[in-house]
């Protein structure tokens, strides 16, 4: 089973997922200051181009990894997107009530993102 993302939805994900690690990691909290959130997603953006190390921004392979290299096409494949993970989940014989335990609070929105240089 594999999980296939929409890649500008999976970009937005891992940035907020490191900004948030790495305020943890420091003890900080969330800045309040909205442009000091962009210059830091900026500067993971720009890692995951440049492919910088995980202390530094977002490793190239978490981000450019081809999605197709995720599937074993020599079985069945069944594709659901992500808006479907409950219909996954129905598929795999999941009965009960859908959890939702990823549902991190976001730092920087996708339209805050496009913007920024290193998006584009």
């Amino acid at each position: 089973m594999a999980v296939v993302r929409n890649p500008e939805d999976r970009l937005v994900s891992a940035v907020n997922y490191c900004l948030k690690n790495a305020a943890t990691q420091s003890g900080s909290a969330k800045p309040k200051n909205k442009s000091a959130i962009a210059k830091e997603a900026s500067q993971l953006m720009k890692g995951a181009i440049k492919g910088y190390s995980r202390k530094d921004g977002l490793v190239k392979h978490f981000c450019f990894r081809t999605q197709q290299s995720f599937l074993d096409t020599a079985d069945k494949v069944k594709i659901f997107t992500f808006n479907e993970l409950h219909l996954a989940a129905r598929h795999l014989g999941w009965n009960g009530d859908m959890p939702h335990i990823n549902q991190g609070e976001a730092w920087i929105a996708k339209s805050d993102l496009q913007v920024l240089t290193p998006y584009k």
